[in-house]
């Protein structure tokens, strides 16, 4: 089983993939995302394109997408559900099976605690996968949220 795990942003939005031999996840790519300080409307366009590129290379079974989370900025909650909006819009348009994670969920799935950091997300999924290279904190959210996606 392929996941391709995704952690939206309009600024950086991070994609990891794993793959599962047997009950191990193992490590397949990630990267980020960087649609640049263009309007919003250009910056969901390149969103959109680049998950369907991801989805075309990596064919995943399952598109694991972290859930929106409630902040005191409605604006940013707004954004964030229009970048959301356009990557569901990329996997459905894919035939992809979705699933949605809220962050709390995720960050316990990996690290056995629902409030912890974004250093201790990433140490876990460097333990998990095993891996020698120092991800960016947006591709271990994202790598992370496939991890979970597999736990579910």
């Amino acid at each position: 089983m392929k996941i391709l795990g995704i952690d939206p942003g309009s600024i950086h939005l991070g994609w990891g993939v794993i793959d599962y031999a047997g009950k191990k996840p193992v490590y397949v790519a990630s990267g980020c995302f960087l649609p640049g300080k263009y309007e919003f409307n250009r910056r969901l366009f390149f969103i959109h394109q680049e998950v369907k590129e991801r989805i075309d290379e990596f064919q995943p079974d399952i598109v694991a997408v972290e859930d929106s989370f409630y902040g005191e900025n409605v604006k940013t909650a707004i954004k964030l559900g229009q970048v959301r909006g356009v990557i569901l819009l990329a996997a459905y348009e894919k035939n992809c099976k979705v699933i949605e994670i809220p962050a709390r969920k995720i960050k316990q799935s990996v690290t056995g605690q629902g409030g912890a950091s974004k250093h201790q997300v990433a140490y876990m999924v460097g333990q998990i996968l095993k891996l020698q290279i120092n991800c960016p904190e947006d591709e271990t959210d994202a790598l992370a949220c496939a991890i979970s996606a597999s736990r579910i």
